[in-house]
């Protein structure tokens, strides 16, 4: 009878503690479909349109001083250079240029996924649209704080379509 009772008493605590277990693993999962973020949402971080130029003038192959790569390649390098220098809080969203202003990813923090996106990235035959990319972005980070365009090209617009374009140093009016 002694025994039946220790038994009995034992039993009692491997169903309490796996159920103890088993909501400790449920509360880590949920924990972790909230995504927590550590600290502070930083209030200087900023809202990045990268516009990459993917014109046909970007199939050009002066990339390099060997002209073994494209300036689409280089173009490529530098927006992921950009990518990887943004801060803990700052988010980036990529957009294609050419004959039209096309999104390839939503606001993120993720420098992998970016770069992986911008690899993705292929020249059209078509000319950019310059003014068409610009309204584009603004219209992506209207509301948004602390935006910023960044375009990544040769610069081989059309004089009309710059002419149309207000270009400002950062912090300018």
């Amino acid at each position: 009878l002694v025994q039946r009772d220790a038994s009995a008493l034992w039993q009692q605590l491997r169903r309490l503690i796996s159920l103890v277990v088993i909501l400790v693993i449920l509360g880590l999962v949920l924990f972790a479909a909230l995504d927590p973020t550590l600290g502070v949402v930083d209030r200087k971080a900023r809202h990045v349109v990268v516009l990459i130029d993917a014109s046909a003038s970007m199939k050009a192959m002066d990339g390099d001083d060997k002209g073994t790569r494209s300036r689409l390649d280089e173009a490529k390098a530098r927006a992921k250079a950009l990518v990887d220098g943004m801060g803990g809080g700052d988010l980036a969203l990529v957009m294609k240029v050419d004959g039209q202003a096309t999104p390839m990813s939503r606001f993120s923090s993720d420098g992998p996924r970016l770069a992986k996106i911008l690899d993705g990235i292929t020249a059209s035959d078509t000319p950019a649209d310059l003014p068409r990319a610009l309204a584009a972005a603004a219209h992506a980070l209207r509301g948004r704080p602390n935006p910023l365009i960044v375009l990544v090209s040769d610069g081989a617009f059309p004089e009309p379509q710059l002419a149309v374009a207000r270009w400002a140093a950062p912090g300018a009016p």
